[in-house]
């Protein structure tokens, strides 16, 4: 978490800041803080859920601070917690993302509904809707440095148009936390994307990755079908028809079904291929 060293309030204060009795020129300064700080940000919320919950007359009457410090300092040492508060975030605002009908790549990413995917060459891509573009730019501005983090970076990345970036975040995610399949597999989607417009190289980091994913997590659909998306771009077509055959054994979403077996059926044809 973003936490800047010797500058966070003490508990006293932060309870003081909940209950609303600071200073308008403290409170001020403790909210620009408060607003910038993943550590506050969470106690604050965490206490304030916590006391809703638990007391709901603090809804209309305020708490003498030494108690609500106190709450505050059991809150604050609950750093698992605060880690799986943050995976929490980051995964409701990807889950934003994945029902939203956006296809930035002709691979797959992970969970996300099927959608057509259509070719484009611009540098950025414009998302469907106000909220997905808040919480694209939420991700990509987040200044979390684990693997969570770098993920929902680069999905987001992604969704933006920026597949070079998008690489670069899900490669250092991979980097930092290698067994996760998801990972892998969203790697091979920012590859996938990221050859069809720059470098056709990359389609072979597309395959590697997806053959790590598919390694981890063999009846999972997504590494099936962008490993057969790469090796297809490769032209080793045989290999595709093959590795498609795997995705579609594997996959149970029927609108993924059809396009997995309109690929089977391009690739069956006789008609020679340029």
């Amino acid at each position: 978490m973003n936490k800047p060293a010797g500058e966070c309030p003490d508990a006293a204060v932060l309870a003081a800041f909940i209950e609303g009795s600071l200073a308008s020129g403290l409170r001020a300064a403790v909210q620009a803080h408060v607003s910038s700080c993943d550590a506050c940000v969470w106690v604050v919320g965490e206490t304030a859920q916590f006391l809703r919950s638990h007391n709901p007359a603090v809804a209309s009457h305020r708490m003498h601070w030494s108690r609500v410090a106190a709450i505050m300092a059991t809150v604050a040492l609950t750093a698992f917690a605060a880690f799986i508060l943050h995976q929490r975030v980051r995964t409701r605002d990807l889950a934003v993302l994945s029902v939203s009908h956006l296809r930035p790549s002709e691979g797959r990413l992970h969970g996300f509904v099927h959608a057509p995917f259509t070719a484009w060459r611009s540098e950025t891509r414009p998302t469907s809707s106000v909220e997905v573009r808040a919480r694209t730019e939420k991700l990509i501005l987040g200044s979390g440095t684990d693997p969570a983090s770098f993920h929902a970076r680069g999905v987001a990345l992604l969704i933006r148009g920026d597949a070079r970036a998008a690489v670069r975040a899900l490669s250092i995610a991979a980097e930092r936390d290698g067994d996760r399949p998801v990972i892998w597999n969203d790697l091979a989607a920012a590859w996938i994307a990221h050859a069809s417009i720059s470098d056709v190289r990359g389609f072979e980091n597309a395959l590697a990755a997806a053959d790590r994913a598919r390694s981890m997590a063999p009846l999972e659909a997504s590494p099936h079908f962008n490993r057969a998306v790469a090796l297809e771009h490769l032209g080793r077509f045989s290999e595709a028809f093959y590795a498609y055959r795997a995705a579609l054994e594997t996959e149970t979403d029927p609108a993924w079904q059809d396009e997995i077996e309109q690929r089977i059926r391009r690739l069956s044809s006789p008609v020679p291929r340029p």
